[in-house]
């Protein structure tokens, strides 16, 4: 389980709120959580499309998407940051500071999750 004692309460409430819409988005949409991270997989994929990483002030979002398939018109995603094996997976990087951000952030990560099954 995520460790929220150091996130600022909005960052909790805009990850609520994230969940709530993704149940929207698809009923196979399964979340497990450790202590850091929290990764969305579709349970008609075997790979995660998506790894979250709460952090005190935001919420980073890794997603598993070809960069040239990503619809960004706000430009908030960029390349990932890492060049190991991780960076491989998860290209795109981009963050979630409150709610505002929710639903631009569930079109991204239906995005990722379109793309995932493409490739069960």
């Amino acid at each position: 389980m995520v460790s929220w004692d150091n996130a600022n309460p909005t960052v909790r409430m805009a990850y609520e709120e994230l969940r709530k819409n993704l149940a929207t988005v698809s009923n196979s949409i399964v979340i497990s959580e450790s202590q850091y991270w929290i990764k969305l997989k579709s349970t008609n994929s075997r790979r995660a499309f998506a790894t979250l990483n709460p952090q005190k002030n935001q919420i980073r979002v890794f997603i598993s998407i070809d960069p040239t398939h990503l619809d960004d018109p706000r430009r908030i995603a960029r390349t990932s940051s890492s060049t190991s094996l991780w960076g491989k997976n998860y290209p795109i990087e981009f963050r979630i500071y409150d709610n505002n951000d929710i639903d631009y952030a569930t079109k991204l990560l239906r995005q990722a999750l379109d793309f995932s099954l493409q490739f069960k």
